[in-house]
């Protein structure tokens, strides 16, 4: 595959991502948040699914438990339960402000990294980390959560909430990526979307459920319906796709780096599409995460 298209893949991507953020922060307000990511894995399926049984029936071979085991286990860590915390977050702070925390996921990758496969980092990741600390701290201080979207002030629970939420989603994302490297050898990478995106269909559903909350989709508008789809098709099954022919093409490396800028492009989505005001601390906040990242993944 040409890397130039690799590199254009890469960056829909990060931009499908970003897109994705503004819709969960919509949505966020209307339905219960296991509610969001089970319909949305559920609407992804349909594009998953075929893909994954394009690849082959001898693909599939290759799934033993010992890798379906971690497979599944990590995108139930990650895309349910990160991606719940992250719609919490969302809901919380908002879009300029939730997202650069929650995508600082590969600093806590490398910690995970460390701690459990043993892997010795780069000297990079330590002015990284003290970058990606600042970033946060700017964007988490009061003053940087002044105004929310529609005019509407941020209270001092909503901040702890919200910023705690996005730290505990980029920790769910971070140690996504070491149980997944556990079991994804050997396996097809749309063979595994095939398996994961309906685990997380299907668990989400199920809690939500259990929840009492499948209620809420009784009467839904149309606005509310559009976005549910739209966050299935662009949100889940276009990242996904979008990820894995970059990887394909251009590798995991170049990919993590360019995907890092996700919280820059949100940042135009936030004040476009949900009418956020972003203050000083928070460009500046979001400039230095993304800074701080990019020396984390080099």
């Amino acid at each position: 595959m040409d890397p130039s298209l690799g590199l254009l893949y890469a960056f829909g991507y990060t931009l499908s991502w970003a897109a994705a953020g503004a819709m969960l922060r919509t949505l966020s307000k209307r339905l219960d948040p296991f509610l969001i990511i089970g319909v949305r894995a559920l609407i992804a399926c349909v594009v998953v699914i075929p893909l994954g049984l394009m690849m082959g029936r001898e693909q599939y071979a290759a799934l033993t438990v010992t890798r379906l085991v971690p497979l599944v286990g990590s995108v139930l860590i990650g895309g349910l339960l990160g991606s719940v915390c992250n719609v919490y977050a969302l809901r919380a702070i908002g879009l300029s402000r939730a997202f650069p925390i929650s995508n600082s996921s590969p600093l806590f990758t490398l910690l995970f990294s460390f701690f459990i496969l043993g892997e010795r980092p780069a000297w990079t990741v330590v002015p990284g980390a003290v970058l990606v600390l600042i970033g946060v701290t700017l964007i988490a201080r009061p003053r940087s959560h002044s105004v929310h979207d529609e005019g509407q002030e941020v209270s001092s629970r909503d901040r702890v909430v919200g910023v705690g939420f996005a730290l505990l989603a980029a920790m769910l994302y971070g140690i996504t990526g070491v149980v997944l490297s556990l079991g994804v050898s050997g396996v097809h990478a749309l063979v595994a979307s095939s398996v994961r995106v309906p685990a997380v269909a299907i668990t989400g559903l199920a809690i939500s459920g259990a929840r009492g909350k499948w209620s809420m989709l009784r009467g839904l508008d149309r606005k509310t319906i559009s976005l549910l789809i739209l966050v299935g098709t662009i949100g889940y099954a276009m990242v996904t796709t979008f990820y894995v022919s970059s990887v394909q093409a251009v590798g995991p490396s170049i990919t993590s780096i360019i995907g890092t800028t996700t919280p820059m492009f949100a940042l135009p989505f936030s004040v476009l599409a949900l009418g956020e005001r972003i203050t000083r601390a928070t460009i500046v906040g979001t400039m230095l995460t993304v800074l701080g990242i990019v020396l984390v993944v080099l």
